[in-house]
């Protein structure tokens, strides 16, 4: 039984390298050869295992990772003409782009953009919001950024812990942070903390817990957006420099390494219970970002600073950066 567990694990690293790499490079078209070498397995396995292990065909995955990235930047990088989405989510020409988003999204790129600057993203049909599912970017609001400064327009429901005049956000540069994390699949909510328990219990036992310990959690999609099967969160420790890790022997316990990109990032540092998060990054992307000048580049990651505090007490708040991947919009 622990013989079969940690041949999965091993496969699961496996696959996760190849959704990093489709995920940090989408206008990048891989080579099946590629694919395969990222992932240490040959060319004529890699359908078969990826597709035992995801659910998904690897064209099919790709076609959703690329679909999803440019929902997104049409939604929140508005300095982007479509022709430039298309170009970096890895679509040959706008017109293939148009035609493949429709068949998705049930509606052009140009009126998808439309309706995000009306207050109401559309989603792809049969897609449901699930409220349990809301964590970043499940939000309603205007990314007309012109109109932005002197009207915020919120969903009447949705929740916040401060209004803007309240909050204290840093845009600065992050260095790259070289992880180890254990990755969940499904719907963000309550199932995270499995994910959390397992780091945590590896990283303790590796003495890696120290009084200058920092974790981060990654939330790789959108769930507006993406099925929440299919939602990745990575609960995720930061390694101290120098750290030096076998992937395989790592494999076998299920955790998998990987480096997170230095960058421009809008920073909200505030206490945060249990409960709140959804609220916290309903702040930073439906009330700072619309009027902030910037836009989004990437996905973001709450960043727990030291001491870290491993508890399941539902009031006690930790002390959490929401940090965003972010640039400076154009002037048009």
């Amino acid at each position: 039984m622990a013989r079969r567990a940690s041949t999965h694990f091993s496969y699961e690293q496996r696959i996760n390298k190849i959704l990093n790499a489709v995920s940090a490079d989408p206008a990048r078209v891989f080579s099946l050869e590629e694919l395969a070498g990222i992932a240490c397995l040959s060319p004529f396995h890699l359908h078969r295992v990826f597709s035992a292990m995801t659910g998904e065909t690897l064209a099919a995955c790709i076609r959703r990772l690329r679909l999803e990235t440019a929902a997104n930047l049409l939604r929140f990088s508005s300095s982007l003409n479509i022709t430039a989405v298309a170009l970096a989510c890895g679509f040959s020409s706008s017109q293939n782009f148009a035609r493949v988003f429709r068949e998705w999204m049930g509606m052009s790129p140009g009126a998808f953009r439309a309706a995000c600057g009306q207050g109401t993203p559309p989603v792809p049909p049969g897609q449901k919001r699930k409220p349990g599912n809301a964590r970043p970017y499940d939000l309603t609001y205007t990314t007309d950024q012109a109109g932005a400064a002197a009207r915020v327009q919120l969903e009447p429901n949705l929740v916040v812990l401060a209004k803007g005049a309240d909050m204290k956000v840093d845009v600065k540069q992050l260095p790259e942070y070289s992880v180890a994390y254990v990755r969940q699949i499904g719907p963000y909510g309550p199932a995270l903390a499995q994910a959390w328990e397992r780091i945590m219990a590896w990283a303790g036992k590796n003495g890696l817990l120290g009084p200058d310990t920092a974790a981060l959690g990654v939330s790789w999609d959108n769930p507006s957006l993406t099925p929440p099967e299919r939602c990745r969160y990575d609960a995720c420790v930061v390694l101290p420099q120098g750290f030096a890790a076998d992937e395989q022997a790592l494999a076998q316990e299920g955790i998998c390494l990987q480096s997170l990109p230095a960058g421009l990032y809008a920073c909200y540092r505030r206490p945060i219970r249990m409960d709140e998060y959804t609220a916290a990054w309903n702040e930073l992307i439906g009330v700072w970002l619309p009027r902030s000048g910037y836009e989004v580049t990437g996905p973001g990651f709450e960043y727990y600073h030291p001491p870290l505090v491993c508890s399941e007490d539902p009031d006690l708040a930790c002390d959490v950066s929401i940090c965003l991947m972010v640039r400076q919009q154009e002037q048009k």
